[in-house]
């Protein structure tokens, strides 16, 4: 907590003034537990298998998952991370994108660009860190000698786990992807691999996400916050308006007399 928002709360814990009750009850946003998105997150891994099973929707190879080598790889390093965990152990699901990724190292060792390199990578470290270990240290030395940088899909969560406010959680912040995912599976034919690629990253970004906040709240369970605390924060957050928080308390003025003060607005 911020030295500026501490002194805020302490200011609201000290007040002889009771906490002024206003209704936010139709703006109140409560956070979901647990996994989040699992039938968009099932169903679009589903249709992305079926046509590759059948070699259709652009798959380059039958079971192959994505329709080249960065989109094969983002959807593996999606599933590994999704709330199945897929791993080198799910052979007939994983296999031939993992085999297909293998088939299309450069001779330098990489797999073309920076970020393709990058996700490949993640892929291998997601699926079977053990198995690929030599692979791995050949693609990170290769990644260390480029001058680009490429995001990644940890870079992905901290956007999510970046975004969130008082009244927006991952539960919500991958609609597009939820829409998305949910026209792919009612017409598997229309599905665009590396668009999918995207939105299944996006859909298990967010249950990650998550799922740190889920074990974050567990945590924060322990702490010795007293019921007066608990409620101060409570109506402390109520006061947030697209991440800045403005509260007015009663203050003494030079007269004496009691006025109400904005205090200076806190950056969440």
């Amino acid at each position: 907590m911020s030295k500026t928002l501490s002194v805020l709360l302490a200011a609201l814990l000290l007040s002889p003034c009771s906490i002024p009750q206003h209704d936010h009850a139709d703006a109140k946003v409560e956070r979901k537990k647990g996994t989040i998105y699992k039938s968009q997150v099932d169903g679009l891994i589903g249709a992305l298998r079926a046509t590759a099973r059948r070699g259709e929707a652009g798959a380059p190879a039958r079971g192959v998952l994505g329709c080249d080598v960065r989109s094969t790889a983002k959807i593996l390093v999606a599933m590994g991370h999704c709330h199945r965990r897929y791993h080198v152990s799910d052979g007939p699901v994983v296999r031939p994108s993992l085999d297909y990724l293998l088939q299309n190292r450069e001779a330098d060792g990489s797999f073309g660009d920076v970020e393709t390199t990058r996700w490949v990578v993640d892929a291998m470290k997601i699926m079977n860190p053990d198995g690929f270990a030599e692979d791995i240290r050949a693609c990170e030395t290769w990644l260390a000698g480029q001058d680009a940088e490429a995001a990644s899909f940890e870079d992905q969560v901290h956007q999510v786990l970046q975004n969130v406010r008082a009244d927006r959680f991952p539960q919500s912040m991958a609609d597009d992807a939820r829409r998305q995912a949910d026209g792919w599976i009612r017409q598997p034919a229309t599905l665009d691999r590396a668009a999918a690629a995207d939105a299944l990253c996006a859909l298990a970004a967010c249950q990650r996400a998550n799922r740190i906040m889920d074990s974050s709240a567990e945590q924060d369970a322990d702490a010795p916050w007293t019921a007066s605390q608990q409620k101060a924060f409570a109506w402390l957050f109520g006061q947030q308006q697209d991440g800045v928080f403005s509260v007015t308390m009663p203050v003494k003025n030079d007269k004496g007399e009691t006025i109400a003060r904005a205090l200076i607005p806190v950056g969440a």
